[in-house]
């Protein structure tokens, strides 16, 4: 789970930056809500939906037991949104994402806290997890 947890916040703060990165080209909400549409960007992303997101995240993935202090960087995340309200702005993108980096950070320490065996383990498992994600990718484009 804390291999997952790492990619699923590397992703997202990849999110956060693409969004800040559309703010600086000067996009309009609604073009950047039209690209997200189409795959051709990460859209707009509501300060609600994030804070569900990332409470939803800590709480299915019981972060909070298997990585107290990812748990914790994460749930800044929220707070941060709160301080404001209406659309989130370049700044505060950019702050989410640094959440979500230092989140990664507390994983890896986390992951190599674990033993040499748990590691492996770990690692065995978000194979295989990816072999299957990549199989029904495959007949999803048949």
């Amino acid at each position: 789970m804390i291999l997952q947890m790492a990619e699923q916040t590397a992703s997202m703060e990849g999110v956060m930056k693409a969004s800040a990165s559309e703010m600086d080209a000067s996009k309009t909400k609604t073009q950047r809500i039209d690209a997200g549409s189409k795959g051709l960007g990460p859209g707009v992303i509501q300060r609600t939906d994030l804070t569900k997101s990332v409470d939803i995240m800590v709480k299915n993935s019981k972060l909070g037991t298997i990585a107290p202090n990812a748990a914790v960087t994460l749930t800044g995340i929220p707070r941060v949104l709160a301080a404001s309200g209406g659309d989130m702005s370049k700044e505060e993108y950019l702050a989410v994402g640094r959440f979500y980096e230092a989140a990664r950070e507390d994983l890896k320490r986390a992951f190599e806290g674990l033993s040499e065996n748990e590691q492996t383990e770990g690692r065995s498992i978000v194979r295989r997890l990816r072999a299957r994600d990549e199989e029904r990718m495959q007949q999803m484009q048949k």
